[in-house]
């Protein structure tokens, strides 16, 4: 704001106090985004991180840094007190919280007051009021917003709870009465599932937010999730700037939002954004907020939560409206008036946002963890890409498994799914399992693109849209098949990964060349091969070939070997005995490998003929593993790992001694004790990461045998933590 501006809003009596220096409370990318709008602005910015954190790109990107605390959020951007004195220490007068953390604890905005601090939010009393859902929820109910039957009583213990859900009906909803993003929330369609799905939820809030009262609800079944955001100054001005379609959930956290909604029109949009600004009136909100309603099939709708800060989809908004609402959030805070006007908002085409998770789809969405390898943002005008990623990077357990935001705008819906799908097809990370393949789909998907779905679109549909991700469909369809063809060559060519696959396997090293075999030796000792962990070692022989004059091709030829389960098996008839079944035998041809390395990183770009059709591939192979990214996905072929080889060995249907940490996590609790019996599907244990909670199971009948591990201990991949025994043993 110019000084001009400023002193006409003092002759006008408005409070004017423009932001000179801003502290983000948060990290990653949202953290970034705040960056960008404050400077854009003029206004300096600190940084704050945790120990994790050091070498994070918001670091890098302010003006000031300050460490706050230990990885864990409760020891850094948890802390309050830390972040208040990082604010003093540094001289800001302001805080944007960002979302998550403790964007909306209440007493955040009562210590910057105590301090003289700016919080770019709501007041105390407003972010209180809609902080405590049950409170929130009476307070739209008296001032006409519409609302779904519920129970919430303070203190109430199980019997109670249990009780309430009988009178409200069943399905109901256990919804944790702090925080947000589908934490601490559970459908409980019966009543025997009641009491574990309580503990359950009442754990993941306790973890998330550090409060585990929760309350009841009665479920909606099949309803779109429709939330509207809202603007609104110190001086009681307000308005909408439409609704954003968040449907697409799994376990109640938004993976896919779009705006504006397939089903809102203007009618719809106008009573929903009345209701939303009563909201605003009746709480004397300041700043940017989301008041979120369920649409069930008749087009009614209801209250269910008010967001007092910015949401993860605010993006969406953004790219139909034209407007920045960080900066507005910014302006807003420092007393400067909305100017804008409610027939100022216009809408331009359709925006569509996926979040890209460390996650494994293949493996119920197990969180993920490791070095970044290599990322590469699909580019396009049209394309935005919100992040805090950087090759040389590392993912750790300790924070929100969501990396990046990508989002694409188009004039239509349809061409905004087709550029959705595009992007994350173009999309390359390398150095974990996430959702980039499983989002595309998502976009793909022809119930999808109709625009006719429910929250129960991705538990209908799962299945096909997870099927690409699993190993058995990959090697049926041949997206993996060919990556273990050049994987097997490459192993045997490259010095580093003949040391080491040795090493794995207590066997002497491999020759590191394998230019002087004639066409008829061939290398016997098998390449023993693990996709992403999953099923047993896959074992290729792999032979040197001279060129094949009759196949007119030069340079390096290797023939490959494969299992019969990869692709469609020979069959020999001889006189004396019936067809039989061989492994086919597969030839590469003009094998040209560049490679560079890096801190560590070996990169090699691959060009081949595979059977005679041209492939390009780029190989990464660090101290865990090799990494293949081709035009299909990326993929870890191979992992030095004597735990997960011998796992392997065992096979899916025998019995497995050892439970062990699938993830990188906190150990919350240990359910069983020495000497119990379990059965198939018992819940042994369970890890927190990435602020979710994730149950280990018993996979069999057995004994519980040793328990190896402490609840509260941080736990690493297969790291064990309770062995078995065979019941009779």
């Amino acid at each position: 704001m110019s000084l001009e501006k400023e002193m006409q809003a003092t002759k006008l009596g408005l409070e004017i106090k423009p932001i000179r220096k801003l502290l983000i409370a948060n990290r990653n990318e949202i953290a970034v985004r705040i960056i960008k709008a404050a400077q854009a602005l003029g206004i300096r910015t600190v940084a704050v991180y945790s120990e994790a954190d050091r070498q994070a790109m918001h670091v890098g990107m302010a003006d000031e840094s300050y460490c706050i605390g230990g990885a864990a959020s409760l020891d850094s951007y948890l802390r309050i007190d830390a972040l208040i004195d990082a604010a003093k220490r540094s001289g800001a007068d302001a805080i944007h919280p960002g979302y998550g953390f403790v964007s909306e604890n209440p007493l955040l905005p009562r210590a910057c007051a105590q301090a003289g601090i700016i919080l770019v939010g709501p007041d105390e009393q407003a972010m209180a009021d809609m902080a405590d859902k049950a409170q929130a929820k009476a307070i739209a109910e008296k001032a006409g917003l519409p609302c779904i039957p519920g129970y919430n009583q303070p203190g109430a213990d199980l019997n109670a709870l249990m009780k309430a859900a009988e009178n409200i009906g069943y399905p109901v909803m256990i919804k944790a009465l702090a925080g947000g993003g589908g934490r601490g929330m559970r459908l409980v369609q019966h009543a025997g599932d009641f009491a574990s799905q309580l503990l359950s939820a009442q754990n993941e809030a306790r973890n998330a937010f550090n409060d585990d009262r929760v309350m009841l609800e009665k479920a909606i079944l099949n309803p779109r999730h429709v939330e509207i955001q809202v603007l609104a100054d110190r001086y009681g001005h307000g308005i909408h700037l439409g609704e954003r379609d968040c449907t697409v959930q799994r376990r109640h956290q938004k993976i896919v939002e779009e705006a504006p909604s397939p089903a809102v029109n203007t009618e719809l949009r106008a009573q929903m954004g009345a209701a939303a600004l009563k909201l605003v009136s009746a709480t004397g909100y300041i700043g940017a907020g989301t008041v979120e309603f369920l649409l069930d099939e008749r087009g009614e709708f209801y209250f269910i939560e008010m967001n007092t800060r910015l949401q993860v989809e605010h993006g969406v908004t953004e790219l139909i409206t034209g407007l920045d609402l960080v900066q507005w959030q910014l302006r807003i805070a420092g007393g400067e008036p909305l100017s804008l006007q409610q027939t100022d908002v216009q809408f331009n085409g359709h925006a569509i946002q996926g979040r890209l998770c460390a996650e494994d789809p293949a493996k119920d969405f197990m969180p993920q963890t490791g070095p970044v390898l290599d990322w590469q943002v699909p580019q396009g005008k049209h394309i935005r890409v919100d992040h805090a990623l950087s090759p040389g990077g590392e993912v750790s357990p300790w924070y929100d498994s969501m990396l990046a935001k990508v989002m694409v705008h188009a004039p239509t819906r349809q061409q905004a799914c087709m550029a959705l799908a595009d992007a994350f097809s173009r999309t390359v990370l390398v150095g974990f399992e996430h959702n980039a393949q499983y989002l595309q789909r998502i976009a793909e998907h022809e119930v999808f693109q109709s625009g006719k779905f429910s929250t129960g679109f991705l538990g209908e549909y799962g299945p096909t849209l997870l099927a690409g991700d699993r190993l058995e469909n990959s090697l049926i369809d041949g997206s993996t098949h060919e990556e273990l063809l050049a994987v097997s060559v490459f192993l045997t060519q490259e010095p580093r990964a003949c040391e080491a696959l040795a090493q794995s396997s207590n066997k002497p090293a491999w020759p590191s060349a394998m230019t002087g075999f004639s066409s008829t030796q061939a290398l016997m000792r098998p390449v023993r091969l693990l996709i992403a962990g999953q099923a047993k070692p896959i074992e290729l022989n792999v032979s040197s070939i001279n060129a094949d004059r009759a196949l007119g091709q030069t340079g390096k030829c290797f023939a490959v070997q494969a299992p019969i389960n990869l692709s469609k098996p020979k069959a020999e008839v001889t006189a004396d005995a019936p067809a039989v079944t061989t492994p086919p035998v597969h030839h590469i041809t003009d094998w040209q490998a560049q490679r560079h390395s890096k801190a560590g990183l070996d990169v090699v770009k691959v060009r081949c003929f595979i059977d005679g059709v041209s492939r390009q591939m780029t190989l990464y192979m660090d101290n865990k593993g090799v990494w293949v990214k081709s035009h299909l996905n990326a993929r870890a072929i191979w992992v030095e790992d004597h735990s997960h080889q011998s796992d392997a060995a065992a096979g899916e249907g025998q019995f497995q001694p050892n439970v062990k940490s699938p993830m990188n996590g906190k150990l919350t609790r240990i359910d069983v004790q020495v000497g119990q019996t379990v059965k198939a599907g018992d819940v042994l244990a369970c890890l927190e990461a990435m602020k979710m909670e994730h149950r280990i199971t018993a996979k069999s009948d057995a004994v519980v045998d040793v328990i190896q591990a402490v609840a509260g201990a941080q736990m690493g991949v297969g790291q064990i933590i309770l062995t078995l025994r065979k019941l009779g043993d």
